[in-house]
């Protein structure tokens, strides 16, 4: 599959090839800018749309914040474009554009051809909305409009049945996108330019019977952000350089009905095209014709493509639907099955290593700082011993590890220190025996006085060297 289109604002990830689909439109807009384009396949011209592409705005998403998006959102990310960011000159911004103009009325040639002499553009003041929402007053010149190079950029130039979404016409769909070409012959007067035009596909002439009778071009300028007032009229900036790409058959013009184009009388049976009378229009509702004013075939068809446009967005909403509740789903089981899982062990294992902590730490720690320790986690407990004993000690940015080896360290010196403590106290408690011994109110001779205070005096040696060496 192709890599994909570049685009100046836009980072762009291509999900399939778009010469696999039917008709490409923007299906959704999301809240972040993110716009998914897509539509019906070809191989299944009946069923739901399926995305195409996705685009990231480049003032929103950097290029990896895109490529997560769409790994989270599951989808493709090997054809991810970054936006070319093309440098400007900072007055001038290059813009696609699809300006809509009024047709005059049209002839249907015994070929079954449409051909028609159309007012395509003109000069003046356009509104145009911006992708982020805003709304931008362009002026048209006269001297942009009539300029001898843009004038030949609108010769046999195709015709497509609405505008290609997001791209422009060239040499790798026009076979799919062209069902007609404007001439080579393209006048002006003061205000109107007008081009011959000619409408030679079945599908293309099929839908300007059903309604789609008007105008609007697709082109290339240089916008000039430079405001003023032309002819009373308000603009914020002003076309140049215009080029050509395309003319498209629309559902509304700019210039309202005026802009519709009109087949001749004769031709006003759609069925019965070469016969002149007062049959009425028909239209075709699950295999069966209706004759039915013009106005209601229009409407008619309106009313499908709004139906279009809405299954479109529903099939998006059910997909989205479906990813939440296979989420959910997910979150679900795995709840489950951790609630039957067996952990009382586990539990034992921790409870039995907190109590031996605490203990450990109760050697260290005073009554003070101990009513404090069912509030602390394992962590702050080793670190409340650690700075017990060594003042200033910092545990930011130490790992657990080293908050283990110190606090194992402590601890071990804690102990060492008791052993010492407990062997002194057995010898200060044989002294008393010994004092307690000589203090009895028992009569005894002077020999056992003697032999007892021989050994008070070798025990007192011992004890003294005893102490020297603790």
């Amino acid at each position: 599959m192709p890599q994909g289109k570049e685009f100046v604002n836009f980072h762009s990830a291509r999900q399939a090839d778009p010469d696999s689909f039917v008709r490409i439109k923007m299906l959704a807009e999301l809240s972040n800018g993110i716009q998914i384009y897509g539509g019906p396949l070809k191989s299944d011209p009946e069923g739901g749309s399926k995305t195409q592409t996705y685009r990231f705005p480049a003032e929103k998403f950097t290029l990896e914040q895109a490529r997560k998006w769409l790994k989270d959102h599951e989808a493709k990310t090997s054809n991810l474009l970054k936006a070319t960011g093309e440098k400007k000159d900072s007055n001038f911004d290059t813009v696609m554009r699809f300006d809509r103009s009024r047709l005059p009325s049209a002839r249907m040639t015994k070929e079954g051809y449409i051909r028609a002499d159309a007012v395509v553009t003109r000069v003046g003041v356009f509104l145009y909305r911006n992708a982020d929402g805003s709304e931008r007053r362009e002026l048209r010149l006269p001297d942009e409009v009539f300029n001898k190079d843009s004038l030949e950029s609108m010769k046999m130039i195709p015709v497509t049945n609405t505008h290609p979404q997001g791209r422009f016409v060239d040499a790798d769909n026009a076979k799919d996108l062209q069902i007609g070409t404007t001439g080579e012959t393209i006048t002006h007067d003061a205000k109107f330019v007008t081009s011959s035009i000619v409408i030679n596909r079945k599908d293309g002439v099929e839908a300007v019977k059903r309604g789609r009778r008007e105008l609007s071009l697709g082109y290339n300028a240089q916008v000039e952000f430079t405001d003023g007032i032309w002819e009373g009229q308000r603009y914020d900036a002003i076309q140049r350089n215009i080029r050509y790409n395309h003319l498209a058959i629309v559902d509304e013009a700019r210039a309202g009905s005026s802009a519709a184009l009109h087949l001749d009388e004769a031709e006003v049976n759609l069925t019965n095209f070469n016969r002149k009378g007062g049959n009425m229009p028909t239209m075709t509702i699950n295999g069966i014709q209706y004759e039915a004013a013009q106005e209601v075939i229009n409407d008619h068809a309106k009313l499908s493509r709004e139906n279009a446009d809405l299954k479109v967005n529903l099939d998006t909403s059910k997909t989205d639907l479906e990813k939440e509740k296979a989420r959910a789903d997910e979150a679900v089981a795995a709840k489950e099955k951790l609630e039957k899982k067996d952990n009382k062990k586990e539990i034992a294992d921790a409870v039995k290593v907190r109590i031996g902590l605490e203990r450990k730490a109760a050697k260290v720690l005073d009554e003070k700082e101990l009513e404090k320790i069912d509030e602390m986690s394992d962590k702050d407990i080793k670190v409340a011993v650690i700075s017990k004993k060594n003042d200033g000690f910092d545990a930011k940015d130490k790992s657990d590890d080293y908050i283990d080896a110190r606090f194992d360290s402590v601890i071990e010196s804690v102990k060492e220190d008791g052993d010492k403590k407990d062997n002194k106290s057995g010898t200060n408690n044989q002294k008393k025996q010994i004092n307690d011994g000589s203090d009895g109110e028992e009569k005894i001779d002077q020999a056992e006085s003697r032999k007892k205070m021989i050994e008070r005096s070798r025990n007192a040696w011992q004890n003294k060297e005893s102490e020297k060496k603790e």
